[in-house]
């Protein structure tokens, strides 16, 4: 038998595992408040309370959901071996989780109120992600000021200058460098990837850390989007609608990391959910057992899309411009193909989806890679082949942040769909999750949002169905040739005629 005072003792042990550490960590807040960030301790400490008094007054119900298994059919699905290639933002972020939400978010004390209500109230009733908060918002009409921390690389600066070219070129938003300028974004290596969430206006300037192993685009952009005013993908309210959360195999103490956002503080805008979103979790979040996953995508084919940080989605761009009225400022607007919308910057012409160029967003793209045989192919009711091509089968260097793309177009009649399978898959001796090598994104007709990633066999002839009648395929290449083949045949639509619906901003 255990005596008291052993007892006693082992649960104090164990209260920071369940509940996060109780007390200051003086190691964490020395990376987050560098000398150049404005926040304080007593305010992150104010914060890191508020949420962990909230979660400990509702961890018995989150407790009450773990060691339920997911769906057999989920966990069947095989994607290829882990990629351990790159380190996730809850890696990146490890010595300071304790002061995050979500891994990458410093939460101010009105979102942490907020958040505490939703998580001892579960309130959860509308389906919402970008800030609501008015003062949070930054202005088109005024450039969002930014300057370098000087003890940035020169690498990491290129990174953060890309992301903003970005964010410049997509959107009505207009950052400008001013090392004086107010409320101005501040630039910085601060103990990994993170960002606040929208305009600080009781700050004279906000940091973003995107300081080394933040150096791709993906993940500088995720921040500037954070500090845009948005929440993580999984936090909509309907998130399970679209991916099952498996609380069974989450860190205990990190479970307040999955919680859905509150009412009062974010904004769906519309939008569907996107797996593909720069904005998603990846799948191996906080887990337990790290060869096991948190989050499994609903939708069949989507798991790879999960914690993409090759660029922004399409669907990304949609929001920024949807949450900052962007297209307000042509007097007219153009009639766009294939989910395209009027783009800000040039009320002339379309901004496009990935697969989609040219002024109103209906011609195929010229593929950056070598040996790309992009095509627009022509299906008929007979089953036909097509083998595609792309990059240098005498190439063995690989360039994971410089990749190169080539595109297709499967199309049929007018009122028709397409049944299309893969027969023949990549290279299989680089087959990984989330297939960092080679790629081929295949999307159905929802051109507003990410299409499914693959590159093993876990697609091999599955017969897909369109939504309408234009398939677009993407082949992206890091490292030598992407070499498939599939097959496809037009079919009669049965029932009502489908047509896109896309996202009106």
């Amino acid at each position: 038998m255990i005596s008291f005072p052993t007892l006693l003792i082992l649960i104090l042990l164990l209260l920071p595992l369940i509940f996060g550490a109780p007390a200051e960590n003086p190691k964490a807040l020395e990376k987050i408040l560098v000398e150049e960030n404005p926040d304080t301790t007593e305010n992150r400490e104010k914060i890191r309370g508020i949420i962990s008094e909230a979660f400990e007054n509702r961890i018995p119900r989150v407790q009450g959901r773990q060691g339920v298994a997911p769906p057999v059919k989920l966990m069947a699905l095989n994607y290829g071996p882990k990629n351990n290639q790159t380190k996730r933002f809850e890696e990146l972020n490890s010595e300071i989780n304790e002061y995050t939400f979500e891994s990458d978010i410093m939460l101010n004390e009105n979102q942490a109120k907020n958040l505490a209500n939703s998580i001892i109230n579960g309130n959860y009733r509308s389906k919402r992600q970008a800030i609501v908060d008015t003062t949070l918002f930054w202005s088109p009409s005024t450039p969002i000021y930014y300057q370098f921390d000087s003890k940035l690389s020169a690498t990491n600066i290129a990174n953060v200058r890309k992301a903003i070219k970005f964010w410049n070129d997509n959107t009505c938003l207009s950052f400008q460098e001013n090392n004086s300028g107010k409320n101005r974004l501040f630039l910085s290596s601060a103990g990994g990837c993170w960002s606040y969430v929208g305009k600080q206006d009781n700050m004279p300037y906000q940091v973003v850390s995107v300081g080394p192993n933040c150096d791709s685009l993906g993940t500088a952009t995720h921040e500037l989007m954070h500090a845009i005013g948005f929440w993580h993908q999984q936090s909509r309210s309907d998130r399970d609608d679209y991916v099952y959360v498996d609380f069974s195999n989450i860190i205990p103490s990190q479970a307040y990391n999955f919680q859905k956002m509150p009412l009062d503080q974010a904004q769906l805008l519309a939008l569907k959910y996107d797996y593909g979103s720069v904005m998603q979790y990846y799948p191996y979040a906080f887990a337990l057992d790290s060869s096991k996953y948190t989050i499994l995508a609903k939708e069949n084919g989507m798991q790879n899309s999960m914690g993409q940080r090759e660029a922004p989605a399409f669907s990304d761009l949609i929001a920024v411009n949807k949450l900052y009225n962007c297209t307000s400022q042509c007097k007219t607007k153009m009639t766009c193909s294939n989910c395209g919308f009027t783009d800000p910057k040039n009320c002339n012409q379309c901004k496009c989806p990935n697969y989609f160029t040219g002024p109103t967003c209906d011609a195929l793209p010229t593929g950056t890679a070598v040996n790309c045989n992009g095509a627009i192919i022509q299906a008929i009711s007979s089953w036909q082949t097509f083998n595609a091509t792309a990059g240098d089968p005498n190439s063995y260097t690989s360039s994971q942040g410089n990749s190169s793309s080539c595109f297709w177009h499967i199309k049929a009649p007018a009122g028709q769909k397409i049944e299309f399978k893969m027969t023949t898959a990549p290279m299989a001796a680089i087959c990984m999750q989330e297939c960092p090598w080679q790629a081929v994104e295949i999307n159905l007709g929802q051109f507003d949002l990410y299409g499914m990633i693959t590159c093993c066999d876990t697609m091999l002839n599955q017969v897909l169905t369109s939504v309408q009648n234009v398939i677009a395929l993407r082949g992206r290449v890091s490292y030598n040739q992407l070499k498939f083949s599939v097959q496809y045949r037009a079919v009669p639509n049965q029932g009502t005629a489908t047509t896109q619906t896309c996202v009106t901003i």
